[in-house]
């Protein structure tokens, strides 16, 4: 990855970020027409490129079915990078300084300069990277997808535009803890694609419940922010004061607490549905036969 880190010397995270602020109509914008082809492609797709398939029943085609395969080790290699330099950086902040000192301080030249800082910019524009995911499915011939998909993706991407426009710290816990998860995650979906879906069918859960931990996670270190933010409101700590927990600011403690209980629920129910619930209904049937 030492190839990556020799253009972090040109990489100016003030200037991303002031770019971001100046056009967060843009992220909107993305987001509208990323909503609209989840919602209205679907009859397009079936009717120009299935011929009209009302639903498409056989694989994947095989104009899909490589670049699908090459966009997930694509990802997972982009996410190992990621994982490699956010993780290590914040568990080396929390053991030299604890959980607290780490969620709460935002360092801006680590932010927002070097390896780290260009890591973390590229995580917030990797969100927008990953809804060609959705896009990938639709071509397969789904004529929808799961609420938690469109949901989980465009919450994220204008979660993370938002969150590395202010500054927060909570954005680098995201990025330690997204990196690593889908590090694993698409390497899983690559595999699934190339033919090995038997072999690695087993550990899909384990993904799922990786995703659910990331999740929790995010929400347990949010809670610990919000608590020690509103104990320096309490004791009328100003957050100019270098013992407030000034490094991510209410509205997106807010909006990251909102986004991961939403995806919380979401995942729990899709592993409940996918994995508890189908197989008490195979033991049923097991027993009645």
């Amino acid at each position: 990855m030492q190839w990556i880190d020799s253009y972090a010397s040109y990489y100016d995270g003030a200037a991303y970020k002031a770019w971001l602020i100046s056009h967060t109509d843009y992220a909107i914008c993305i987001t509208g027409l990323y909503l609209a082809f989840v919602f209205y492609s679907p009859p397009y797709i079936a009717k120009y490129i299935y011929g009209g398939e009302v639903q498409r029943t056989g694989g994947k085609p095989a104009w899909l079915r490589y670049p699908w395969i090459c966009w997930n080790f694509l990802l997972s290699i982009f996410s190992f990078y990621g994982a490699s330099h956010v993780a290590p950086v914040l568990l080396g902040h929390i053991r030299e300084e604890g959980l607290r000192n780490a969620l709460c301080t935002l360092y801006p030249d680590e932010f927002y300069s070097g390896p780290i800082g260009m890591a973390v910019g590229l995580f917030t524009m990797s969100k927008l990277v990953e809804y060609g995911d959705s896009v990938f499915i639709l071509l397969s011939g789904r004529r929808s997808l799961p609420v938690l998909q469109w949901f989980h993706h465009s919450t994220t991407f204008l979660y993370c535009w938002h969150a590395y426009a202010v500054g927060s710290t909570a954005l680098n816990t995201g990025a330690a803890l997204n990196y690593s998860v889908h590090t694993v995650m698409y390497f899983y979906f690559a595999l699934a694609e190339m033919g090995l879906k038997s072999l690695v069918r087993p550990f899909a859960k384990y993904i799922t419940m990786i995703q659910i931990a990331q999740m929790a996670v995010g929400l347990f270190l949010m809670c610990i922010v919000a608590h020690e933010k509103y104990m320096d409101y309490l004791v009328g700590r100003p957050e100019s004061d270098p013992a407030a927990c000034a490094g991510t600011p209410w509205d997106a403690i807010r909006v990251q607490m909102f986004i991961a209980t939403a995806n919380l629920v979401m995942f729990t129910q899709l592993f409940f549905k996918s994995y508890v619930h189908k197989k008490s209904q195979v033991d049923v049937t097991k027993t009645t036969k």
